[in-house]
């Protein structure tokens, strides 16, 4: 026998030698021979390659490169030569063969009848094909989804796509099963298609069933939530007109079957087992269906022969000169016109009978069998405490380290987490992914929250098949607490805290907009909750495309307690320009353009940030419609005088000629204001409004009422306004919880220099809850207003009064156009108003698109704090709401009117506006 040292020194003799040969020699020379019709050239070659003159030979980049050039899909063979020069270099040659030109791109039918098991065309016969004019789908319509056409250099690659495209073809048409195989011959490309049929899942056929008893686990209703194939829908659904549900389509329920065992392991069946299983099949193995395909195939070939046949017969008789034989030459076509004609009436016969068959039997059940198995349940929760050695955990007990304590107790880490013994095993508590935290993060979060960041968990799993439980041993290293020092194992245990806050990537925002928003400091406790918060709210900024943030992980000695905190971000563009345009049933139509930068810097004079970095917010907008022109300049700061105190100002000019037709609108004027967090809640802003501003009706008609000719002109306003906010929404343009509510008040009073002396108060609440399926919305939206005079008999001006009607209150009844009228029958808005609305939006097969039906209420009454309803107006009504790229969220509602006050009644209205949810 060869003995255990001979064979180590055979081998590092070969390791010796390869060595020499190849590591250490030297490219000196790269070769490339291209024959073929191809467009490949050598630079082409060069630039799918790694290995370069100079560089150093290795056997192994050399067959990658062969690869990384074998997959481009545009050569045949790729050879390569070696010669050694001398004791150090190696020349190659690349002997390259290019695939050829494209001359020909042909569809052919394939006849033979395939197993629906069968996934693949194999070795098929010329005899095996059928014109491509017997196709289902036609060809042209075929050929748009092929990409390489006649004149393109033939890719492997590319007619590996082009079939895949003509299967999606198929299958998008409802045809099952669906298998195309493309074949080169010569520069010729085929695409045998085998088409199947088309069928339907039944409406009620599809099923899910168990393959022991009679019942599951779960119901039908929660179980179509996991998968995505669906049963044809009846005809007059307009849902129907638009998806392609009740399709076989095999990729799909075959993710279908994985998403529903995953589903029923996250529920503790383990075991669980899913087949799939549908009428299809059995239709395309029945003796039926297969004696009909073979009758119609073989009566195609005899039709196709019969017009050949007559082809032949037409074009004998063209070429012929002999007169003799004009008379047999005629005699023939006219045989085979015959035969042909006779072939072709067999031919429609029997399509119709193979059409007829396939009507009544194109709609299948659908059925997911599933063999559930036990449902695991937690055994017992284990929690260990140890250090990790060389990837294995090492437990250590209070017995090895008498001094040891646990940072955080096994009781209440039991507490912590979501698993618990006796409940039922969810593996998904133990995986790192998904919206809701695993156990290990949960832990994770606890020890970092306390300033442990080093803290690593890892989760065991310990089946016991006896109960049907699952045991879960929680291993745990607090931190770098263990050392050995002398060969005896010591312990300490001290928090980590915040040395120095490292910004990166912030080449335009200036440090301290970040170093503002952090909710943790050096010499802080190195807190991963803050840590995770402060990212947060600086992501909240919306000046980045990225914020990240981490612990440094620098080599720390034993016993430094000491750790950076790294911020990354990355700038984006934060200036926008826009033009665009819309439509308002209240307004009209109208362009605007906008000019904005949301990280403005007013005192930052030089280039090459010009203007930017401070975090400021700056916009001027102009809006310009037929009737209603707006012009506005908003500057904002978040950060007043060193405080989180945003200061928001804008100067404005409006006419508005929309608010009534027998006088326009015009105000210009200046708000400043200031906001806050209060309570140490940011979900609670208190502000503070100043406006001053030039207002009034003009252009007034003579045929107006009394109460509008008193306030013919401008005034000048000087008003105060309070208030608070609470808003628990979240993001997003379409809220399914929380609330926004709010109460504010305005003065306007001499001493401020105000013209007109009032006051008023306004509450406002917004609900948001989820409906009753996936994806639905139930909006609740009340609001209360209230003005009065302070000037003794005097009114409340008209553009502070409250008012309903239009797009935004009662949605039924024209802009402004309910409550009060005036002398000449105007309406003249009221003192006090109160308004709710209810609305219920579900979602569409399509994304951009919610469906929603809604009821409107209100009431406006001529005196202040009047809270009757007695002359309350309503409506109800339906409505789409679209999210368009580019445009933003857009509402189209069409509502008719319930209780009318005689003068605003009549028809339904439609209504157009911006935004997802209403806003008042």
């Amino acid at each position: 026998m060869i003995s255990e040292k001979k064979i180590c020194g055979i081998l590092l003799f070969y390791l010796l030698f390869s060595t020499h040969l190849y590591g250490q020699r030297t490219i000196t020379e790269i070769t490339i021979d291209i024959s073929g019709l191809g467009n490949v050239n050598e630079k082409y070659v060069r630039n799918n390659m790694r290995t370069k003159k100079g560089d150093e030979y290795y056997p192994s980049r050399v067959n990658e490169d062969v690869s990384a050039l074998m997959k481009t899909g545009r050569f045949a063979s790729i050879d390569v030569v070696q010669e050694y020069e001398g004791n150090e270099g190696i020349r190659l040659h690349l002997k390259v063969k290019t695939f050829p030109l494209v001359t020909e791109v042909e569809l052919l039918l394939y006849r033979r009848l395939l197993n629906p098991d069968e996934n693949e065309i194999s070795m098929p016969a010329l005899s095996d094909f059928v014109d491509a004019k017997y196709l289902r789908i036609k060809e042209s319509k075929l050929l748009k989804s092929v990409k390489m056409v006649k004149g393109q250099q033939f890719n492997m690659a590319r007619m590996h796509a082009d079939q895949k495209a003509l299967e999606e073809a198929y299958l998008k048409e409802g045809y099952y099963p669906v298998i195309v195989k493309g074949q080169r011959v010569g520069g010729s490309i085929r695409y045998i298609i085998s088409e199947g049929e088309k069928f339907k899942i039944e409406r009620g056929g599809m099923v899910f069933q168990s393959a022991v008893s009679n019942s599951l686990s779960f119901g039908h209703k929660q179980l179509m939530k996991e998968v995505k194939t669906r049963q044809r829908r009846v005809w007059y659904n307009p849902v129907s007109w638009f998806v392609d549900d009740g399709k076989l389509k095999p990729q799909v329920y075959r993710d279908d079957k994985e998403s529903l065992e995953q589903f029923y392991r996250d529920e503790g069946y383990l075991d669980v087992k899913v087949s799939v299983s549908h009428g299809a099949d059995k239709v395309l193995l029945s003796p039926e269906y297969s004696e009909l395909r073979e009758k119609l195939f073989k009566t195609r070939m005899l039709h196709a022969r019969s017009e050949e046949d007559l082809d032949n017969a037409e074009r004998r008789l063209a070429n012929s000169v002999d007169e003799v034989n004009t008379d047999e030459l005629e005699r023939l076509v006219e045989i085979a016109e015959s035969r042909a004609e006779e072939s072709e009436d067999i031919l429609e016969e029997l399509e119709d009978e193979f059409e007829e068959y396939m009507d009544e039997n194109s709609r299948v059940p659908f059925v997911f069998t599933i063999l559930e198995g036990p449902q695991y349940k937690v055994g017992r929760i284990k929690i260990e405490y140890g250090r990790f050695v060389k990837g294995k955990f090492q437990e250590i007990t209070s017995e090895q380290v008498p001094e040891f304590k646990p940072v955080i107790i096994p009781e209440v880490l039991k507490r912590m987490i979501s698993s618990a013994e006796g409940e039922v095993f969810h593996p998904s508590y133990l995986r790192n992914e998904g919206p809701e935290d695993s156990d290990q993060e949960i832990i994770d979060d606890a020890y970092g929250r306390r300033a442990y960041i080093d803290s690593r968990v890892i989760a065991v799993q310990v089946p016991n098949l006896d109960d049907n439980t699952i045991d879960i041993v929680l291993q745990i290293e607090e931190g770098s607490h263990f050392f050995e020092d002398n060969g005896e194992l010591g312990w300490e245990r001290r928090p980590i805290k915040v040395g120095l806050v490292k910004i990166e990537g912030n080449a335009k925002t200036k440090d301290f907009v970040i170093r503002r928003e952090l909710s943790i400091s050096p010499g802080e406790p190195f807190d991963l909750g803050k840590m995770e918060n402060s990212r947060r709210r600086i992501e909240g900024l919306r000046l980045f495309s990225g914020v990240s943030a981490r612990p440094e992980y620098s080599d720390r000695e034993r016993g430094s307690t000491i750790e950076n905190l790294i911020i990354g971000v990355k700038e984006t563009n934060t200036g926008r320009f826009n033009i665009g345009g819309g439509f308002s049933t209240d307004s009209g139509p109208f362009a605007h353009v906008i000019l904005s930068q949301e990280n403005f810097d007013i005192m930052r004079w030089r280039r090459p940030h010009f203007m930017q970095g401070a975090g400021q917010k700056v916009r001027l907008r102009t809006v310009a419609g037929g009737r209603f022109n707006n012009y506005e300049l908003d500057f904002e700061e978040p950060w007043f005088l060193g405080r989180k105190l945003k200061f928001k100002t804008r100067a404005y000019a409006r006419e508005m000629q929309y608010f009534h037709e027998k006088f326009d609108a015009e105000e210009t004027g200046i708000q400043l204001g200031l906001e806050r967090a209060v309570f140490n809640d940011e979900s609670f802003r208190g502000k503070l409004r100043y406006t001053i501003e030039d207002a009034g009706l003009t252009n007034m008609k003579n045929t107006a009422s009394a109460e509008f000719l008193e306030e013919r002109g401008t005034s000048l306003y000087s008003v105060i306004s309070p208030g608070l906010v609470y808003d628990t929404r979240g993001d997003g343009y379409l809220p399914n919880k929380g609330q926004r509510s709010s109460v504010d008040l305005e003065y306007s009073g001499s001493e401020l220099g105000s013209d007109k002396e009032f006051y008023g108060i306004q509450l406002k609440s917004a609900w948001y809850f989820k409906g009753f399926g996936e994806g639905h919305v139930l909006e609740f939206l009340t609001q209360a207003k209230s003005y009065e005079s302070l000037e003794g008999g005097g009114s409340v001006p008209y553009l502070y009064r409250p008012y309903l009607g239009g797009s935004r209150t009662l949605r039924a009844y024209p802009y402004r156009e309910v409550g009060p009228r005036g002398s000449a029958g105007d309406y003249i808005g009221g003192n006090t108003m109160m308004h709710a609305t209810l609305e219920y939006s579900i979602p569409t097969p399509f994304k951009i698109v919610r469906l929603a039906t809604f009821y409107d209420v209100g009431a406006l009454n001529s005196d202040s704090y009047d809270f009757s309803v007695n002359g309350y107006n309503d409506d109800y009504g339906l409505g789409f709401r679209l999210d368009i790229p580019f445009l933003g969220p857009i509402r189209l509602d069409y509502a008719i009117p319930l209780t009318d006050d005689g003068y605003n009644g009549g028809a339904g209205r439609f209504s157009v506006n911006m935004g997802y949810t209403t806003t008042f």
